[in-house]
């Protein structure tokens, strides 16, 4: 995404890689891929239909090449 001048961030953090909330390996195996596999994309109230047609269209190549690999 960021090859394509799109920068998503981080969607969600799993508590326990906090360390005031870790207990040991961690307690929350689906918190723990959901925040592995997770992102924000970029958003605000200006952007308009081309800037949202060009933020889908590289998270469609993106995934595309992922998948292809």
């Amino acid at each position: 995404m960021n090859r394509r001048n799109v920068f998503p961030g981080v969607h969600y953090r799993d508590n326990t890689l906090y360390r005031m909330y870790a207990y040991g390996d961690g307690t929350c195996p689906r918190a723990r891929r959901a925040s592995e596999r997770l992102i924000s994309l970029p958003m605000h109230l200006r952007m308009g239909h081309a800037e949202v047609r060009r933020v889908a269209a590289a998270l469609r190549e993106a995934v595309s090449e992922r998948m292809t690999g």
